[in-house]
């Protein structure tokens, strides 16, 4: 109907997600139910700019922003639940993020996304992942410095 579009709003051009945060939008908005049905096919495999494999992390990346902002920013008043749930998703996504940029090799960047989650949700067994990314930068420190005294 117009008036929920009118309530929930536009999709958000500049969201690589869009469809997705929209439907989270809609969902916090009424009632909703999932449909274990195929509704519509959709290509796949790199056959679509979105599918491609080089564009995991704007994947993540996107789905990490979208949730934070559903997080900060509800669109509306949300029940207890659903503000856990959605804080559980955001700590998720930021430490999802720092795994990827970790892969890239964006080791500060990941250090970032690692406190982002820790920041929303501290978890303890979310150290592991610290002490990778502590590892990492020790040995492309040691790496470095290698290089420069084998320089001289």
């Amino acid at each position: 109907r117009r008036s929920a579009f009118d309530r929930i709003g536009v999709y958000r051009p500049d969201c690589l997600l869009w469809d997705c945060e929209w439907a989270l939008r809609a969902s916090l908005m009424g009632q909703c139910a999932l449909l274990d049905m195929p509704l519509y096919l959709q290509r796949s495999d790199g056959q679509g700019t979105s599918s491609r494999a080089e564009r995991e992390y704007d994947h993540v990346e996107s789905a990490a922003e979208m949730v934070l902002n559903l997080y900060r920013n509800p669109p509306l008043p949300v029940s207890r639940d659903i503000r856990i749930a959605l804080r559980q998703a955001a700590s998720r996504n930021a430490e999802h993020m720092a795994f990827h940029l970790s892969k890239r090799g964006d080791l500060s960047g990941a250090l970032r996304a690692w406190r982002r989650a820790q920041l929303i949700e501290p978890s303890f067994t979310r150290l592991k992942v610290l002490s990778a990314l502590i590892a990492r930068i020790m040995l492309r420190e040691i790496s470095r410095l290698k290089t420069l005294f084998t320089m001289h």
